[in-house]
């Protein structure tokens, strides 16, 4: 996607993150974001009553969107919790 080759860019990984156990590659991405040539999406769904602990936790998951914020290809909607 930095390379202008895809539209859009999603990372999934648990919540909160277990020693970077997937990585979202969120520094990659800063540089893009912060001058608004990428547009950022970051969702949090919390762990469900019923989660069975891991290592003492219970985990939810995070999802990272990115696209590039070029109307000509779509829009990416803020994300809320309604």
């Amino acid at each position: 996607m930095l390379a202008g080759s895809k539209p859009l860019a999603a990372f999934v990984d648990v919540h909160p993150s277990v020693d970077g156990a997937f990585g979202i590659p969120e520094r990659e991405f800063e540089p893009h974001v912060a001058p608004g040539l990428i547009v950022k999406r970051d969702v949090i769904e919390p762990p469900s009553a019923d989660e069975r602990p891991i290592e003492g936790l219970r985990l939810g998951t995070r999802l990272v969107l990115y696209a590039l914020n070029e109307p000509s290809m779509f829009h990416v909607e803020p994300i809320s919790r309604d």
